[in-house]
């Protein structure tokens, strides 16, 4: 049953991204249709992440209701942490940058991305490293 509801989403999002593209190469990719194509997947990211949480929670209820104490706390987890990305983002003005200044927020908001980028590269590092150690200790037992 899941599996066709993640097919009828895909689905569904792969026809949004084509008359998208459609809309904005019938402008001629100008400014107006290149903001049609950012929208519609920002939308996109968020009825993803939408579904991703209503899925899981729906089967987590189901199959293990403990597990939604889980998700809930991976759920914090990442909110926290897109907090602390924001909260320390400068939001610095780029450097010998000509065109059009962006506005303070969108700044904050491209240092937050960048902030979040680097906490990943960590993580991944982090967990590579962590399982070639694991996997050495628990191989010498």
């Amino acid at each position: 049953m899941y599996t066709k509801i993640a097919k009828y989403i895909s689905l569904a999002l792969i026809l949004v991204s084509v008359v998208g593209f459609v809309a904005a190469a019938a402008t001629g990719f100008t400014d107006a249709g290149v903001n049609v194509i950012l929208y519609i997947s920002y939308a996109m990211v968020a009825l993803g992440i939408i579904a991703i949480l209503g899925i899981g929670i729906a089967v987590d209820a189901k199959v293990d209701p403990k597990g939604l104490v889980r998700l809930g706390i991976i759920v914090v987890a990442a909110i926290a942490l897109i907090g602390i990305a924001y909260l320390i983002a400068p939001g610095t003005a780029p450097l010998d940058y000509h065109g059009e200044m962006p506005t303070q927020g969108e700044l904050i908001l491209t240092d937050t991305v960048l902030n979040l980028t680097y906490f990943s590269v960590f993580a991944a590092i982090a967990a590579i490293i962590f399982g070639i150690v694991y996997g050495k200790v628990k191989g010498n037992k």
